[in-house]
């Protein structure tokens, strides 16, 4: 985005964008909290937090931004990945437990050997917010115009 490769991007929203940048909200994804079949915290029923506090945590590190990387932490001990797709490796084998959301986990081989744990401490599911970015002074082509107004549902400039 920031080199003009591309128009539009897709990512989990930053508290802080690059001032080049622009963005907007378009959706919330929900995160399961998984473990491996084999996992302690798969032996029980619902999890409690302290439950979680006492076993590793596997999280995808946010490059360069503390407050991302602490917005999902609930463990003392973290292990930081660069990809959801590793997370749910290390989680199937027993390392740790984690955050993902239902369209990783669906499409991973590694689902068969996942359990989503219920919680004790929480009503539903972590909500992470899913944004459109794209250049700020940048003008748009055809194609991504269209699209914006779709994410957006209304008509307008971008």
């Amino acid at each position: 985005m920031r080199d003009g490769a591309a128009q539009l991007g897709l990512m989990w929203q930053q508290h802080r964008i690059p001032p080049e940048l622009a963005f907007r909200t378009i959706g919330r994804v929900p995160l399961k909290l998984v473990c491996g079949r084999n996992h302690p915290l798969a032996q029980g029923g619902p999890v409690a937090r302290e439950d979680l506090k006492r076993h590793r945590q596997i999280l995808v590190a946010a490059r360069e931004r503390e407050r991302e990387r602490h917005y999902l932490r609930v463990a003392g001990e973290v292990w930081w990945v660069e990809s959801h797709w590793v997370i749910l490796e290390l989680v199937r084998h027993g390392i740790g437990w984690a955050f993902v959301s239902d369209h990783v986990l669906a499409a991973s081989p590694a689902a068969p050997d996942i359990v989503v744990l219920e919680q004790q401490f929480d009503a539903g599911d972590r909500l992470a917010p899913l944004a459109v970015v794209w250049h700020a002074k940048g003008s748009h082509g055809v194609a991504a115009r269209w699209l914006l107004q779709r994410f957006f549902k209304k008509e307008g400039n971008f």
